[in-house]
């Protein structure tokens, strides 16, 4: 398996935890990054424009049933 491969699955199962999301917001606060309400909107379309991304380049698995 290529390793950019490797690094795409592992980032996809990081983004699904929520205590990466909690990590994540954790240390912007602990860094004292604040975020205005325009930011949230920026933020809000590169997560759906990387999701995007990630759902074209990751191939879905096969499913145990379908072989």
């Amino acid at each position: 398996m290529p390793v950019v491969q490797i690094v795409l699955d592992w980032i996809t199962m990081k983004i699904k935890e929520p205590s990466t999301w909690v990590g994540l917001g954790s240390m912007a606060t602990a860094l004292g990054w604040q975020i205005s309400p325009e930011h949230w909107n920026v933020i809000a379309s590169v997560g759906m424009s990387f999701s995007g991304l990630m759902a074209t380049i990751l191939s879905e698995r096969k499913s145990k049933q379908n072989g």
